[in-house]
């Protein structure tokens, strides 16, 4: 299996040439697939959201989201006029928070206003307020546009830009003043007016409904890659807190698989009852059926729980694993082998490693140094030989390195 992953990864990068094994389609089950070169690290699956909202109003929607993280804090601040807008039906699979919030957007389509969703700063945690708004169609400062029947749509939005200029590994304000720029001129309509206040934070935009919801997603990806980047950050800095993390997401998991057992076993017995009573003809069969439903839900929402729960124990495992493991330290030479060769395959290992989380940096002589958790070094040792048995080349001389300095 390590050999297949390995002849995969090479093949990918192209320096294998004609391979076609069946065995690079499979993976050990319960094996979380390895990313690509060059991909982001997956997402924390307690930080996405599964939705299946059958439609109704808003107030239904934000509570359904709470009700899918209960230990999570959905934070979303809707008015009164807001709570009672009306939202088609919506689906949505693993996506985060930002993604589920503006998805009302599409799902509102009200004739006489629109839902303005804003992303506040509440000093770290994700915050959205949901209102409810009549547009106003303006063609200067307070003057109506001469001809008002084809005037743009222009609405104004204020964004804080703190979340992501400010604290460790912050933006330069410059730097995220220009990714929201450059979303603004993608979006479709004449350019929009921005203006930042430095003092406050807040970032002042005035443009088209398009224009607004890019510059918004724009924002709410910053945010995201900001706290993405920043717990991996302090999971280096503190090697224990990733694996207490994944134990306590293990943890609730299993307390939500639990919990949502028990109310298929209530709901069960209920309906067991309101058969009988409706074979005997003491109540009427809406009640059966409204019960029937529920427990149709319940049951679904048990098989979910019980794969959260499966997936969260399988990345605890890996976890736990890497960290029984130990680092692995290892150095390449390549003995004979001419210069391309040996940088393309000094340029795929070290994609690769960064991709697994491990390092791959020159060595003495021309070779390779590669420090990581020990499966992964293994596997970038198998790309090696991979590679080199493709080309007809000599097998890279591996040793073990010591774990300080270079």
């Amino acid at each position: 299996m390590r050999t297949s992953r390995a002849l995969t990864l090479a093949a990918v990068c192209g320096l294998v040439p004609a391979l076609s094994l069946p065995a690079l389609a499979q993976r050990a089950p319960g094996t979380p697939a390895t990313p690509g070169a060059g991909a982001l690290p997956a997402a924390d699956p307690e930080r996405l959201y599964t939705v299946n909202f059958p439609g109704g109003a808003v107030a239904d929607y934000v509570e359904l989201l709470r009700q899918s993280k209960p230990g999570r804090g959905t934070n979303i601040v809707v008015s009164m006029e807001a709570a009672r807008v009306r939202l088609a039906p919506i689906s949505l699979r693993d996506v985060s928070l930002g993604s589920a919030v503006y998805a009302m957007h599409s799902a509102a389509g009200t004739a006489d206003g629109e839902l303005r969703i804003r992303l506040l700063d509440d000093g770290g945690d994700e915050l959205y307020g949901v209102d409810y708004s009549v547009p106003i169609r303006t063609g200067g400062l307070g003057q109506p546009p001469a001809n008002s029947r084809n005037a743009p749509d222009l609405r104004m939005e204020v964004l804080s830009l703190r979340p992501v200029t400010d604290g460790a590994g912050a933006l330069r304000v410059e730097a995220a003043l220009t990714g929201v720029q450059t979303a603004l001129d993608l979006a479709p309509g004449e350019p929009a007016e921005m203006k930042f206040h430095a003092e406050t934070g807040l970032l002042i935009i005035r443009g088209t409904p398009e224009q607004l919801h890019a510059a918004q997603e724009c924002v709410g990806r910053m945010r995201e890659d900001m706290e993405r980047r920043r717990a991996e950050a302090r999971a280096q800095e503190h090697p224990e807190a990733q694996l207490i993390e994944r134990r306590a997401m293990l943890q609730k998991a299993e307390l939500e698989t639990h919990k949502a057992t028990e109310r298929v076993r209530l709901l069960r017995a209920m309906h067991d009852r309101l058969e009988q009573k409706w074979a005997a003809g003491a109540v009427d069969e809406p009640a059966v059926q409204e019960v029937r439903s529920k427990l149709l839900e319940a049951e679904l929402g048990a098989q979910a729980a019980e794969i959260e729960q499966m997936q969260a124990a399988e990345l605890f495992a890996l976890m736990q694993r890497e960290r029984t493991e130990g680092p692995g330290v290892v150095t390449i030479a390549m003995p004979g082998w001419e210069a391309k060769p040996a940088e393309e395959l000094a340029s795929v290992l070290t994609s690769a490693g960064r991709a697994m989380g491990a390092t791959v940096a020159p060595a003495g002589g021309g070779g390779l140094r590669i420090e990581g958790a020990g499966s992964t070094v293994q596997m970038l040792v198998s790309i090696a030989e991979e590679v080199a048995r493709a080309r007809g080349l000599a097998k890279p001389d591996v040793r073990p390195a010591p774990t300080g300095g270079r």
